[in-house]
């Protein structure tokens, strides 16, 4: 059962921690692999950010952030059943690199969409894309991720 699982090793995956950093932590380490020299289109793999608040700065384009929001829970025999969505903000420096950073964050997410099995699934919500000018043009996108996984209710490890 995806989250419930003890501290077994799952090939470089994280083994402590509650099941939701276990699981953040896992994207971390995914999108930190989002680089030409790995398949991708983009280097954003090189600017990814958690819970970062700070304007990009410009060499840090191709760059990311991503925010775990509120989760919904729901109650099960001895297991909560929730749903965490996850915030990802990518800048670019075109509307064309963005649409390749989209191409490669939904490449990344989909090599294992259960995070080395500590959730259900993964799906792919909303997507919406800006550009805007201030020193420079740059274009962003913002993506909600939801990820589904269980823990033992008392037992979020």
């Amino acid at each position: 059962m995806p989250g419930l699982g003890g501290d077994e090793p799952l090939g470089g995956m994280p083994t402590t921690g509650s099941v939701r950093q276990r699981i953040i932590t896992t994207i971390d380490l995914r999108l930190k692999t989002i680089l030409v020299a790995n398949g991708y289109q983009s280097n954003m793999g090189e600017h990814v950010f958690g819970w970062r608040t700070d304007p990009f700065q410009g060499s840090e384009i191709d760059g990311l952030t991503y925010r775990d929001r509120t989760e919904e829970r729901t109650a099960g025999c001895g297991v909560y059943d929730l749903m965490m969505p996850l915030e990802i903000e990518m800048i670019s420096d075109s509307p064309a690199g963005i649409r390749k950073c989209l191409a490669d964050l939904e490449k990344a997410v989909f090599v294992d969409e259960t995070w080395g099995g500590l959730a259900w699934y993964t799906e792919l919500r909303t997507n919406e894309m800006a550009v805007e000018k201030k020193e420079e043009l740059f274009s962003a996108s913002k993506i909600i991720l939801e990820i589904e996984y269980q823990t033992g209710r008392g037992h979020p490890d």
